[in-house]
């Protein structure tokens, strides 16, 4: 055999043809902390690549990088694997490395609680109020404010089946369903009422 084909015994033969001691890396290869050699394109078994080509050993990050709490490492811009609770109606957006809940589409449905009665959203909010303002016509939903509101410059009457007012009439009396002036001498019916033909003392909703 040529033996300028060959390498003396102890040694091995490189990619370039050269020959090196066994126990040693060909000069294209570096030597890992194991001692094994790989190809210097290549990272060694403990390592991984970065995106800049450099080899890290593995759970160190990667230059520009962070690492989080679950040992994963992130750009320094970007979020880690979060579990942060948002609401159904928001939604979980990255901002300069940390997660931030914002407000999702409007109309979505939800729920306000497990098990509860449909709700929509409004304003990264789950509300109710769309879905039950059309059963009582003299309001209309503002998607505005997310309310139920009177219409007509009426007068809100919390606790009273959301009656209203009329503006000049704000003031509703309790158990008669009237609504009075300031000097309480004279009544209306709330919006969307009238007296009742049967009772000249009491109001009824016009839809019935």
């Amino acid at each position: 055999m040529d033996a300028k084909t060959q390498c003396c015994p102890g040694e091995r033969r490189c990619a370039d043809g050269t020959c090196v001691s066994a126990a040693k890396c060909c000069p294209q290869e570096w030597t890992c902390a194991d001692g094994s050699c790989v190809p210097q394109d290549q990272c060694c078994p403990d390592e991984q690549r970065c995106p800049n080509g450099a080899c890290v050993s593995r759970g160190v990050c990667c230059a520009g990088q962070r690492r989080c709490a679950d040992g994963s490492c992130v750009g320094r811009d970007e979020c880690c694997p979060s579990v942060a609770p948002c609401t159904t109606c928001q939604v979980r957006v990255c901002v300069n490395g940390t997660d931030v809940c914002r407000p999702g589409p409007d109309g979505s449905n939800c729920q306000m609680v497990p098990g509860d009665a449909p709700g929509s959203c409004c304003h990264g909010q789950c509300t109710r109020e769309q879905i039950v303002c059309p059963a009582y016509p003299w309001r209309a939903y503002n998607p505005a404010t997310c309310l139920c509101e009177c219409t007509d410059g009426g007068v809100d009457e919390p606790g009273s089946e959301r009656l209203c007012c009329p503006a000049g009439f704000p003031y509703l009396g309790i158990g008669d369903g009237h609504c009075s002036a300031a000097d309480h001498t004279q009544w209306v019916c709330p919006l969307g009422h009238h007296v009742c033909p049967d009772n000249p003392n009491r109001c009824c909703r016009d839809d019935r």
